[in-house]
């Protein structure tokens, strides 16, 4: 059970036995998992139709990791990925993680100069690729001049080995199925999410990859789960590997998101769960697309990975007939979620509970821990441990007693629930007072016609920052900035968009639709600047 603390102020997560060996590979556990269902469809591609049992998966995933063996490559050697989900895609993933070969993935939408400064970081010996992304890659690996070995996932390409060629079996020894590895090796090499800047290298161990599930119990084998997030994404990653620990059938496309994609998969195989983060879910309820879709087959809708309006949560949850929307909080430097909401949760800023093991604080400005409903930075800690970032680039976010700081700043409410109410890198000081984005964004989304929406502070000399809204409108929409005030008019006037107000026709965005602040705050900036320099012009 969850349990608050009142002395320590500290929110305890149910307390667990450590399920998985600290000095077990994730693709060990994994293929163990596989072997209890061999007939059992695990995985379903909705680009060529290819079906996969749990059997066809163990023997893709061994005889990858045997033949990448035969071909020299060993425990430590970085596997880049540049792909989207096909199907090979997972098998390639388990088969580096049965070498301990950590597995660093990009975005197949880099650019040559992103790819080159990740590649000159983790310089991985061999990289797995699709096929339409082949130029990208060979001019970045020309740039750093890699000799890193390519194997194409997707259509083969002349000249190049493709993963086929890695199916056959060979006359090498499977013994890595059975080794033992030290729990500080590092499996995955992963970026954070960039949007308050550059995204930095996580390094996360095996054991803090499955740490996540262990907590999972009574859910239904049977489902069928369909995820569009990309294995560049921990979110992405995370899913898969929950499908395949729990024996769900996972449906997979190479398709990029657009919400009538989305909604014709889940129509078309009857989807019982399903995750987008909040970006693309708000997306989806603005097309009248989804006013219309028969979404009755979904028990579990997931979203979560930043702030979610209380708006949305209860325009999915009215859909969903015979299901429940769930909201998830996690970190990449944590392994992924920390605390999700049950069935129910009171606050319209819930995240829901720790996660098992899991323990909860809050750090008030004089480093003091606060108590129920005092706001201050989220800390979190847990027994399995984040390992820090690619060759320690970056300064590591655990302090001395363990506890990792989030930068995320909330509360614990009344119910011992966790509450964010926004990044603290964000926060905006207007007339000397401090408050956080989602508090006029989620306003303002509430607008008709505003299909995006993020709020910076742009400097100012007598308010130390003015607030001012960047929104982008749905088309054929009639919002105008006079809606915007009216609908802001009641909020203190440091809230009130004072700055400004600019209609865009997209904002600077992840490729999972995250807003990326750091830019959207430049250019609010630059658009002030020459705002202001225009009026000034003589008539």
């Amino acid at each position: 059970m969850v349990h608050y603390d009142p002395i320590t102020r500290i929110l305890h997560g149910p307390k667990l036995p450590q399920v998985y060996s600290s000095n077990v590979t994730l693709g060990q556990v994994i293929l163990k998992k596989l072997y209890k269902t061999p007939d059992k469809v695990i995985q379903v591609c909705d680009d060529d139709g290819i079906e996969l049992t749990c059997s066809q998966m163990t023997k893709y995933m061994i005889n990858i990791a045997k033949n990448l063996s035969k071909l020299g490559f060993q425990s430590g050697d970085i596997a880049g990925l540049l792909a989207v989900w096909s199907t090979y895609t997972a098998p390639t993933i388990f088969a580096c993680s049965l070498l301990s070969m950590p597995l660093n993935p990009i975005d197949t939408s880099f650019s040559v100069n992103q790819i080159v400064h990740i590649y000159r970081q983790t310089q991985p010996k061999i990289v797995f690729c699709d096929h339409d992304v082949i130029d990208k890659l060979m001019a970045a690996l020309g740039i750093l001049e890699s000799e890193a070995t390519i194997v194409i996932l997707t259509e083969r390409i002349n000249g190049l080995l493709h993963v086929s060629d890695l199916l056959h079996d060979c006359d090498v020894s499977d013994d890595f199925i059975y080794q033992t590895h030290s729990n500080e090796k590092c499996s995955l090499i992963i970026c954070t999410s960039g949007s308050s800047g550059n995204p930095k290298l996580a390094c996360l161990t095996h054991l803090q990859q499955l740490q996540n599930f262990t907590w999972i119990n009574n859910f239904n084998p049977d489902f069928f789960s369909f995820n569009m997030t990309s294995p560049y994404w921990l979110s992405g990653l995370n899913c898969m590997i929950f499908q395949f620990l729990h024996g769900r059938k996972r449906l997979i496309t190479s398709k990029p998101y657009t919400p009538e994609t989305f909604l014709n998969l889940i129509e078309k195989y009857k989807i019982n769960d399903t995750f987008l983060v909040p970006p693309l879910l708000s997306l989806l309820i603005d097309t009248p697309r989804f006013k219309e879709a028969d979404l009755s087959s979904i028990k579990y809708f997931v979203t979560g990975g930043l702030y979610v309006s209380e708006n949305l949560r209860i325009v999915v949850q009215q859909k969903l007939i015979n299901g429940k929307i769930k909201i998830g909080y996690g970190m990449t430097e944590f392994g992924g979620l920390l605390a999700e909401t049950q069935d129910e949760f009171h606050l319209g800023t819930s995240v829901g509970y720790p996660t098992h093991n899991t323990e909860v604080k809050i750090q008030l400005d004089d480093g003091t821990s606060g108590g129920i409903s005092e706001i201050g930075e989220i800390l979190v800690r847990h027994p399995v441990r984040f390992l820090g970032y690619y060759k320690n680039c970056h300064k590591n976010i655990i302090d001395d007693e363990g506890w990792l700081h989030t930068s995320d700043m909330g509360f614990i409410d009344k119910y011992h629930e966790i509450n964010i109410i926004g990044q603290r890198i964000f926060a905006i000081k207007s007339f000397y007072n401090e408050f956080f984005p989602s508090e006029v964004e989620e306003i303002i989304e509430a607008v008709d016609g505003v299909k995006q929406v993020v709020i910076v502070g742009t400097p100012d000399p007598v308010d130390i920052e003015k607030t001012t809204a960047l929104i982008v409108k749905e088309p054929n929409s009639n919002v105008t900035e006079d809606l915007i005030y009216e609908a802001t008019s009641t909020l203190p006037i440091y809230k009130q968009p004072r700055g400004g107000i600019f209609f865009l026709d997209n904002l600077p965005l992840t490729s999972t639709g995250k807003i990326k602040r750091k830019e959207a705050k430049e250019l609010a900036k630059k658009l002030t600047f020459e705002r202001n320099n225009h009026n000034d012009l003589p008539a």
